[in-house]
């Protein structure tokens, strides 16, 4: 299971990246891209995936944002490293629907890696209510 989960990880790190890529042009995304990195570039992030509580979790990985990108580390767990968590359901939506999130970065939950970078849709700083349903 765990491998799978991995494979999740990393397509849905790439479908964050791709709407991150996409919006890169506004100056106001490239604003809160630059102040995330600042934020995140010295910390790996210790994304912890669950079902349902987020007490149960199921796999741990390590990623980094840098270069206005999220990159997979590993799986494992760091104490020392930001600590994010995900729904494995979420995740898998988000892969279900890449190309819509894409071209509709709105839709990720609020609470996506891209929401906790303060990116929307309409590049403002914060978040969306949209779930991928």
């Amino acid at each position: 299971m765990a491998a799978d989960i991995k494979t999740q990880i990393v397509k849905y790190l790439d479908i964050c990246n791709q709407a991150l890529r996409d919006r890169y042009r506004s100056p106001t995304i490239k604003k809160s891209l630059i102040l995330a990195e600042s934020i995140h570039e010295h910390h790996s992030i210790n994304l912890t995936v669950y079902c349902g509580d987020p007490d149960s979790h199921i796999s741990h990985f390590l990623i980094n944002f840098r270069n206005r990108r999220f990159e997979f580390i590993s799986e494992g767990y760091d104490a020392s490293a930001l600590q994010w968590g995900l729904k494995l359901r979420d995740i898998e939506k988000a892969v279900e629907m890449s190309e819509t999130l894409v071209k509709e970065p709105e839709k990720f939950r609020r609470d996506s890696l891209l929401s906790r970078l303060g990116i929307d849709d309409a590049g403002r700083a914060g978040s969306t209510d949209v779930a991928p349903d």
